[in-house]
């Protein structure tokens, strides 16, 4: 590559003509290119580099696009254009150095100088798709999510089929961080699908890899390898060596699980030295604890902890909480086996520490959510309209009854039709009162099935208790290191999928409600949302204990945080205030 004449474009609006410059641009010296470039005038001189940029993006030259970044970086112009491409070259750069928060803020600052050009709405649109994926590695994958709605939204109004597809993929590794496997596979299909009859082998390759790895985690390990095989091939025919390494390291998922385990590690290995010769500083992490889960099992305890701890460097240095997580997860499991009993607790430490941060990061903004948003505030509307319909025939009933006077037949007929539309619209009034009652009885009856889940929980906590002291076993057991306490696990009181089926039942009987909450007071910790919302139920304080697996005094604290959190005098009732707090949220 060096050399080269590229006509640049720059639209400032759909509205606006499209203007057209012949930049000459040396792709290989980035000072000779930035001589050449620098005294044209702004506009030009940007359109110029934003082509070179993302010219440069699709042959993955990271290391060229820095060099002319420092010197297109000189001018500091005082332009929203330049500023908007500066912020957002800088975020992609920091993105592929493993430097999370450091793009975020890159981001943020590029999506604010967006905000202020509504003309650039395809821009937005790009920036909050990386902003997404930004997110996938700090593990806030409710921000993640919402970003990529927002950028799809955006591409769906300029009816932009390549970037929806692409930002549907985006989407579909959403699912997967939220367990949503099936959703995410399909997502993933249909751009596969699109990207193939489109002839795009890149975005092909990608998606395909995206799917071999949702198949492997439903357990359709030959679907995983297939799909598998064929992103490596496209990637190979590109040459694309990054590319390679992530697809070698998603087959290596399916031959452990298949026990090839010298298979994955060779493929991994693979992997690590074509990342590793990339300066793709992402996905390291990622396949140095799969490398060293390989040689676990193939018995070099010395070789998986060393990489582990690796990881736990890199993980730290990175806020890459996902990794830090399942890397000291396995660095138990290895010291437990070893009888290393100190390193095993305070690896279990660490690893509890950084899943439980993992967790509250994680707000569980699923799909399901903001489909029971949608449809809470659906149902809101259908009983306003219902309403206002009735008001409406009130009105009409009264005029008809008045032109009764004059012409009684025609005052008759209308009136019989305004009676019977009034009569409709309470039978749907009622029918709308009738599903509210029955969701009121299901949220009831699904408390009370949680409630009952207790009574085995404390049964099977004592005999784990019991069993636990005859074994005299001093440290922590994870739950696939034990049948009984996998049971106890499989009835975790209020699990993830308890709270989901929660609130789905609880918004139906109160639509929006929650969301209304959380617009109210958006610095009320999940836990502080949850005793909430048991109180507003009239779930005792006993009740509450056994269904969050918290003490009493512990429900007591929280009841007084609450009553800080909402400024309540000592005087004042909380459960009062929680009653009746319906009509102080709009």
């Amino acid at each position: 590559m060096g050399m080269c004449q590229l006509s640049c474009q720059n639209k400032t609006s759909k509205q606006d003509k499209t203007q057209k410059y012949q930049c000459s641009l040396d792709t290989l010296n980035a000072l000779n290119n930035y001589n050449r470039n620098k005294d044209k005038p702004t506009q030009e001189f940007v359109a110029c580099y934003k082509q070179l940029f993302e010219a440069l993006k699709e042959q993955n030259q990271i290391d060229v696009i820095k060099q002319h970044f420092a010197y297109f970086n000189k001018n500091n112009i005082n332009n929203a254009a330049y500023q908007i491409l500066l912020k957002q070259t800088e975020a992609y750069l920091l993105n592929f150095d493993a430097q999370y928060p450091a793009a975020n803020n890159a981001f943020r600052a590029a999506l604010k100088l967006v905000s202020k050009n509504p003309t650039d709405e395809a821009t937005k649109a790009a920036l909050l798709r990386s902003y997404g994926s930004n997110f996938i590695y700090l593990g806030q994958y409710d921000s993640a999510l919402n970003a990529h709605l927002e950028a799809l939204n955006i591409f769906e109004k300029q009816k932009d089929s390549f970037n929806i597809y692409q930002t549907q993929v985006e989407i579909a590794i959403d699912f997967y961080y939220q367990k949503e496997h099936e959703k995410a596979i399909a997502n993933a299909q249909k751009c596969l699908q699109y990207f193939e009859s489109h002839k795009n082998t890149a975005q092909s390759a990608y998606t395909q890899s995206v799917l071999a790895t949702l198949y492997y985690n439903i357990g359709n390990y030959d679907s995983a390898l297939k799909i598998g095989y064929a992103s490596l091939e496209n990637r190979k025919y590109l040459n694309d060596m990054r590319g390679i390494a992530e697809s070698q390291n998603n087959l290596s998922l399916s031959y452990m699980s298949l026990g090839q385990w010298d298979k994955a590690a060779q493929a991994l290995d693979t992997a690590l030295q074509m990342m590793m010769n990339s300066k793709d500083e992402r996905q390291i992490p990622i396949i140095k604890q799969n490398l060293a889960y390989c040689y676990w099992k193939l018995g070099d305890d010395a070789k998986a902890i060393q990489y582990l701890n690796q990881v736990v460097e890199q993980a730290t240095a990175q806020v890459q909480i996902d990794a830090l997580a399942n890397a000291n997860k396995k660095l138990y499991s290895i010291y437990k086996k070893q009888g290393k009993l100190d390193a095993a607790l305070e690896a279990y430490k660490n690893y509890k520490s950084w899943s439980d941060s993992l967790y509250n990061i994680d707000k569980t903004k699923t799909i399901n959510e903001l489909h029971i948003k949608y449809e809470s505030h659906k149902k809101e509307a259908q009983i306003e309209q219902l309403k206002a319909a009735q008001k409406l025939e009130t009105t009409k009933k009264i005029v008809y009854l008045i032109l009764l006077v004059s012409v009684s037949l025609i005052g008759i007929l209308f009136y019989r039709n305004a009676k019977n539309t009034a009569k409709k619209n309470s039978l749907m009034v009622e029918k709308v009162q009738l599903e509210l009652n029955a969701n009121q009885d299901a949220l009831n009856a699904f408390t009370q099935s949680i409630l009952n889940k207790n009574k085995l929980i404390a049964s099977l906590e004592e005999q784990l208790t019991q069993s636990q002291v005859a074994k005299a076993q001093p440290e922590p057991i994870l739950a696939e290191d034990n049948e009984e306490l996998s049971n106890l696990y499989q009835f975790k009181i209020l699990t993830e999928e308890d709270w989901r089926q929660f609130k789905i039942h609880f918004d139906k009987v109160y639509p929006g409600f929650i969301q209304r909450l959380r617009a109210a007071y958006p610095t009320l910790a999940p836990a502080e949302e949850r005793q909430f919302l048991l109180i507003k139920l009239n779930i005792s304080n006993n009740e509450i204990a056994d269904m969050l697996g918290i003490s009493q005094a512990s429900v007591k604290k929280n009841r007084y945080r609450l009553k800080k959190r909402f400024n309540l005098s000592e005087q004042e009732d909380l459960d009062l205030f929680v009653k009746t707090i319906s009509e102080k949220l709009v």
